[in-house]
């Protein structure tokens, strides 16, 4: 009935008193998902709302998104008539961002609501309790937050992913042509489902992008924009900002995550099965390798994390060939032979123990290595051409450069790019600006301090060790062969090394927080370029 556009029978079938069940189908698909009219869908839509008020893994409805709001702290009261009571104390904003809210023509929750359902989706709406800690150990206030789920049928998407533009592989035949829905053959689009990675980024489209220059995008008359769906127009990254919203976050899908975590289970490493994959397949390029593992990956976490774990294995997979050699060098070495170490009689350890790196079978397994290792950077590029084949992505290693970034500022925009008319987050002449003044102000200075504490640190080491060794009641036999720190100052040895630990985590951490907060303040349009400088300047702190 709802393949065929039919909203009598629908309407029957919905009827009270009918045992109506929404079901799957064997793609994982609902009728709900098929609604190609807006009487049906909102039909099914209210039917699913009524029959499912709170959310189970068996919900029709796939949420992608979650948008959680804080709705205020449960507080005891300490006097008037509910003295002893707990009362929910909403949280309070200055005038300032409350200025920016008018400015920016922000609506309240339950407006937020009704823009999302009327652009097409599904709001789930939950309340969430959660008891606050200190430190993760002393309890604090509880806090009450509102979470909308949000979720989108597939036709919805499908009208959305027509009009981005979005490269979709077609079924026929391996190749990427721009998303389109054949009516007179639907549900048969001739192209391959979504991943959850493209489901995201147009679901993100549909909540952000607001309906401007679509005349450029329709290429006909106004009279044919009256079809276009409805978009919500919600800036996620300004009401983030001025705190409409406390956050905005991806959820898993249950029924994938279920199927990644089956395949990824520790269980099939007992099994004959997966040895002979992993043989197959990252020892060889036979045409049977199933990469089964990492398709899972990719159809749930995109291709660049699928990317990310194939490395992993390859590289874990590898790493057999030098652990063998190592156990069989350093066994060796134990062996009698003509080489006799100038200092085995010494009584101090730590000499001794450098020193069985001077043996020449090191030298034998440092040869292997300098083998090993270009043999292993060629087999991954030969390996990832492999896997970029089997995922069709052979033409354009560079994954989806242009997904905009949820909390960026930059508003999203139609581009004319490769022949195409595409939707992409583009800054501003006075963003850029801005960007700018943030980097030269904010990100270099901060750079440049965590340098310069880690400077000190490192002179700080230096004069803590030598003050150890050079403390006379530290050290026994000072001036002799045979000298040592005594267990006095092999404890003042273990709490120095201790000490150091205890710094570089708070450096790692403090380093972490600021990198995020510094590169959110650059606003950077897409995801891809926030996360290339976030990883820099990670990098750059580590080196």
């Amino acid at each position: 009935a709802v393949l065929q556009k039919w909203l009598e029978g629908v309407d029957a079938l919905l009827a009270p008193g009918v045992d109506a069940k929404i079901m799957r189908d064997s793609s994982g698909l609902t009728p709900f998902d098929y609604a190609r009219t807006q009487e049906i869908f909102d039909l099914l839509r209210d039917h699913v709302e009524n029959l499912y008020p709170v959310w189970t893994p068996d919900h029709p409805v796939d949420f992608v998104y979650g948008i959680i709001f804080v709705e205020g702290e449960w507080k005891l009261e300490t006097e008037g008539d509910l003295i002893g009571m707990r009362v929910l104390k909403r949280p309070k904003v200055s005038k300032a961002i409350a200025a920016k809210r008018m400015e920016h023509k922000m609506i309240d929750k339950d407006s937020m609501k009704k823009q999302l359902r009327k652009a097409g989706l599904v709001v789930l709406e939950e309340q969430v309790r959660v008891q606050e800690k200190i430190l993760g150990l002393v309890d604090a206030g509880v806090k009450q937050y509102a979470l909308f789920r949000v979720g989108v049928p597939l036709y919805r998407l499908q009208q959305e992913a027509m009009k981005m533009r979005i490269q979709t592989q077609r079924t026929d035949f391996n190749r990427y042509e721009d998303f389109y829905v054949d009516e007179d053959n639907y549900p048969d689009t001739g192209f391959r489902h979504f991943t959850l990675g493209e489901k995201q980024k147009v679901l993100l489209n549909i909540i952000q992008s607001t309906p401007t220059n679509e005349s450029l995008l329709a290429g006909g008359p106004s009279a044919k924009l009256a079809k276009q769906p409805y978009v919500a127009g919600i800036s996620i990254s300004h009401y983030k900002k001025y705190k409409v919203i406390h956050d905005f976050t991806v959820l898993h899908e249950p029924r994938m995550r279920a199927k990644v975590m089956e395949l990824w289970s520790l269980s099939h490493i007992f099994t004959r099965r997966y040895w002979r994959s992993q043989v197959l397949d990252y020892f060889s390029e036979s045409k049977n390798n199933e990469f089964m593992s990492l398709r899972v990956a990719m159809e749930y976490y995109g291709l660049k994390l699928a990317f990310y774990f194939g490395y992993l294995a390859y590289y874990t997979n590898w790493l057999i060939a030098p652990a063998l050699a190592g156990v069989v060098t350093f066994a060796l070495e134990f062996i009698p032979s003509k080489f006799d170490s100038e200092i085995k009689d010494s009584a101090r350890t730590r000499e001794k123990f450098d020193d069985q790196y001077d043996h020449p079978l090191m030298f034998v397994y440092a040869f292997f290595l300098s083998i090993w290792l270009p043999l292993i950077v060629q087999g991954w590029n030969t390996k990832s051409k492999e896997l970029a084949f089997r995922w069709g992505v052979e033409d354009d290693l560079e994954i989806d450069k242009h997904t905009p970034n949820p909390f960026s500022t930059a508003p999203v925009r139609l581009q004319f790019t490769r022949g195409a008319w595409q939707y992409r987050a583009v800054l501003t002449t006075e963003q850029k600006s801005s960007r700018i003044k943030v980097i030269l102000l904010v990100t270099i200075p901060t750079l440049l301090g965590f340098i310069g504490l880690v400077v000190a640190y490192t002179v700080a080491v230096g004069y803590l060790d030598n003050l150890i060794d050079e403390n006379d009641n530290l050290v026994d036999n000072r001036g002799q062969p045979d000298e040592r720190l005594n267990v006095y100052g092999e404890l003042a040895n273990a709490a120095s090394m201790g000490l150091q630990a205890f710094i570089i985590i708070i450096l790692n951490k403090l380093y972490s927080d600021v990198a995020v907060w510094t590169t959110n303040l650059e606003n950077h349009e897409s995801i891809r370029s926030f996360e290339i400088n976030l990883s820099t300047r990670c990098i750059l702190f580590m080196v």
